[in-house]
């Protein structure tokens, strides 16, 4: 972009700027929100990719949760309980319209996502659900409760087989993950039965 439209844009976008038109994230949309849970779960994961034993791996997945759900913003945890309470009360609508609070306030916290995912996922709506999961991994990867997801969502639709890949991609980075292994030999006998 050069010449008289690159000046032109330099000046629109100054005139934004000084007007505070220009889209500036605020505080609470900073990066920082939720990325001291993702480096704090980080050494956690590569722990449990080698567990050998399943109740070491039970207690590593939990303090990966554990690290997971604390954005490190009061404000954004406070709407993460929230949201727990009203799915516990089955009062979807007011969770999503909780939810979508949080993931417009901190879009880097990787749990605002995940929650919202398995909230949608409760109220059958499955593209939205699987959209808020690519989010999940965009942020991170090894988000085997969001992988987990993708296993419920295929299973839900009735692909059998790609239900059990990502129930594999679990296993990849939790190698003693009891609902996967479960979850795959149920597939493997449904499809020795009616295979595909």
């Amino acid at each position: 972009m050069r010449g008289p439209v690159h000046r032109r844009f330099l000046i629109l976008a100054l005139g934004l700027l000084a007007l505070g038109c220009w889209p500036n994230p605020s505080p609470a949309q900073s990066p920082a929100i939720g990325k001291s849970a993702l480096d704090t779960a980080a050494p956690l994961l590569d722990q449990l990719k080698s567990a050998t034993d399943e109740a070491a791996a039970r207690a590593l997945e939990s303090q990966v949760w554990l690290a997971w759900t604390g954005s490190g913003n009061d404000e954004v945890d406070g709407l993460m309980q929230r949201s727990s309470a009203l799915m516990q009360a089955q009062a979807f609508d007011e969770a999503l319209a909780v939810l979508d609070g949080v993931v417009a306030k901190a879009p880097y916290f990787a749990e605002g996502w995940n929650k919202r995912a398995t909230l949608l996922f409760m109220m059958s709506d499955y593209d939205r659900s699987m959209a808020d999961i690519g989010k999940v991994l965009a942020l991170e990867p090894r988000h085997f409760g969001a992988l987990s997801g993708i296993g419920l969502i295929r299973s839900a639709r009735g692909d059998k087989l790609g239900a059990m890949a990502a129930y594999k991609k679990v296993l990849e980075i939790d190698p003693q993950n009891h609902a996967a292994k479960a979850s795959i030999e149920a597939i493997g006998k449904e499809l020795e039965g009616n295979p595909i």
